[in-house]
């Protein structure tokens, strides 16, 4: 698949903070998440799907059924050294995303030769821009839940971790 963004953290220590907390908010799946149904309305603990490979962990965020409509996105981490996450449509947010690029295109060329109006134009126009904010409204909602799930972690390990003894409770 396409990964389109690539996300670097700053050390190793956060990669593993981001690995524990998205671990922990996770409920684990054996089916590719493409095709995993990521819809859940009862209020669980749990904020994303996970499915772990043999290269990488994936992840995506459970979304209630008013979210449907948004792109799934699907966070991939790897299991190696590197320091970075990437990010990447869904098969079918992805085909959505070819369609309305490829329509787009072909508009504008039939504007151009004159076979088309200015309106049809306009009208996948509007359609493609509505597509990639609510692209950018998943991406923010995701990130909020990363960090989210993140900050609950660190502070569940700081409230267990014993300052005056330097150890663990």
């Amino acid at each position: 698949m396409i990964y389109f963004l690539k996300i670097y953290f700053r050390n190793e220590l956060e990669k593993q903070q981001t690995d524990v907390a998205l671990r922990k908010f996770a409920i684990k799946k054996h089916t590719s998440l493409d095709i995993q149904s990521a819809t859940n309305n009862a209020g669980a603990n749990n904020s994303f799907l996970g499915l772990e490979g043999t290269k990488d962990i994936k992840f995506t965020r459970i979304r209630t059924s008013f979210e449907r409509v948004l792109p799934k996105l699907i966070i991939s981490l790897p299991k190696d050294d590197l320091l970075f996450y990437k990010i990447r449509l869904s098969i079918f947010s992805t085909l959505v995303f070819f369609a309305l690029s490829f329509g787009l295109i072909l508009n504008l060329t039939f504007l151009i030769l004159g076979k088309t109006t200015i309106y049809n134009f306009i009208t996948i126009g509007v359609f493609y821009i509505f597509y990639i904010l609510l692209f950018f409204i998943e991406f923010q909602l995701t990130k909020s839940r990363i960090k989210n799930a993140i900050n609950v972690t660190s502070t569940i390990t700081a409230e267990k971790y014993d300052v005056q003894n330097n150890a663990y409770r």
